[in-house]
């Protein structure tokens, strides 16, 4: 759904059985997860195994927030048809086209990084094949390669809309990875760290020229180290094809009703951490203290180091996912 850039959009979804799946006023913390967006906002069904079985028709619901005017919104929607209804194949594939937006690195890393990202996500019965391979122009290059991420915003950040609606200069086809020299968190208060990678959204449009059509990666850590570089790119197209965090980091505070509780990606068979695992106590669970539980699976919210586990019900939303065919 699109609308004014300066206007926050939700999506409420019901369903033919009468289930509320994407609840407008909660639609972080409904059964099947969606994002809020500023100007332009997405969801997808499945995102968890909780909307299964698929119940249409559905009951489609756009929330305004805030007092603006009211305005004309546009909606698009795509649909895909598995060959056994009830099922998606047991391979697919996703193309991936390469963007040079300013980050320079050794052919020879993009190409360990990019098998290695293959490697992760074949064990999911999704094949990463690339298509042609685009460098921006060099007076659009220095424009977008710094990347600006408010902590506030997220992928709603102006910077990263800004780069990702290049993708219409990208010269092949399937999701666009920007290359770009670096990806830096930026609040009110200043600097507050930088990032290796992020998604336009959960999940990313199958179109290009959006604010969230497309990846950025930082090659400062292609250039160090290729092979964990690959299991971010794996990381962020998880989050491409739908998937949500397994846990996420920060705990939901407690509450006069309610203890502390930590959010989970709505799957049976991605263990969840619970919140009594935050063994400091500082209300963000860590991969240490999540060891026994998510940490070892691809989409946990800090990408540890050699945690590439994908569950046979995050395998079927993302070859679900309008980017695979």
């Amino acid at each position: 759904v699109r609308g004014r850039d300066e206007q926050r959009l939700s999506i409420g979804v019901e369903d033919g059985l009468g289930r509320v799946l994407i609840d407008p006023t909660r639609p972080e913390f409904s059964p099947n997860r969606a994002l809020t967006g500023w100007g332009l906002v997405m969801a997808q069904l499945p995102t968890a195994s909780t909307a299964l079985p698929l119940a249409p028709p559905y009951k489609l619901r756009v929330r305004r927030h805030g007092d603006l005017p009211l305005e004309t919104l546009t909606l698009r929607i795509w649909t895909k048809h598995p060959v056994v209804a009830g099922s998606v194949p047991s391979a697919q594939e996703l193309l991936v086209q390469v963007v040079n937006a300013g980050g320079i690195v050794e052919a020879s890393q993009l190409a360990r990084a990019l098998e290695r990202a293959r490697q992760i996500w074949r064990q999911a019965g999704v094949e990463l094949t690339e298509d042609v391979r685009t460098a921006l122009d060099s007076h659009v290059q220095p424009e977008v390669a710094h990347v600006v991420i408010d902590p506030a915003r997220g992928s709603d950040s102006s910077s990263l809309k800004a780069l990702l609606q290049l993708s219409s200069l990208a010269l092949g086809e399937g999701l666009p990875l920007f290359l770009v020299e670096d990806i830096t968190l930026a609040g009110s208060s200043g600097a507050q760290g930088q990032l290796w990678a992020i998604s336009g959204g959960v999940p990313v449009p199958p179109v290009e020229a959006t604010a969230r059509s497309g990846l950025a990666l930082s090659t400062a850590l292609l250039k160090q180290d290729p092979h964990y570089a690959g299991q971010i790119i794996a990381h962020e197209i998880g989050h491409a094809l739908g998937l949500f965090h397994s846990t996420e980091a920060t705990l939901l505070p407690a509450s006069a009703s309610a203890p502390a509780t930590a959010i989970h990606d709505g799957f049976a068979d991605t263990p969840a951490c619970p919140a009594q695992a935050d063994a400091d106590g500082d209300k963000t669970l860590s991969a240490s203290e999540c060891g026994e539980f998510d940490a070892n699976n691809l989409m946990f919210w800090g990408t540890p180091r050699g945690s590439i586990s994908i569950s046979p019900a995050q395998a079927d939303v993302a070859r679900r996912s309008m980017l695979t065919r």
